[in-house]
């Protein structure tokens, strides 16, 4: 989630626009993200969440 937020933060995110991003977070009667471009932005962050903190062998 970090990373989530700093990507979010360095795109322009300010306070006041917590709001808007709270209110992409939640899934859609489907299953899918109400904002799919936020969930690609979240599995990025994952992505590279688990390439800087899972140890390499």
């Amino acid at each position: 989630m970090e990373l989530f937020l700093d990507a979010y933060w360095k795109r322009g995110g300010k306070p006041e626009a917590l709001t808007d991003l709270l209110s992409w977070l939640p899934l859609a009667g489907d299953g899918q993200s109400v904002d799919p471009a936020q969930w690609f932005d979240w599995l990025d962050a994952l992505e590279k969440a688990i390439r800087e903190r899972v140890p390499h062998q």
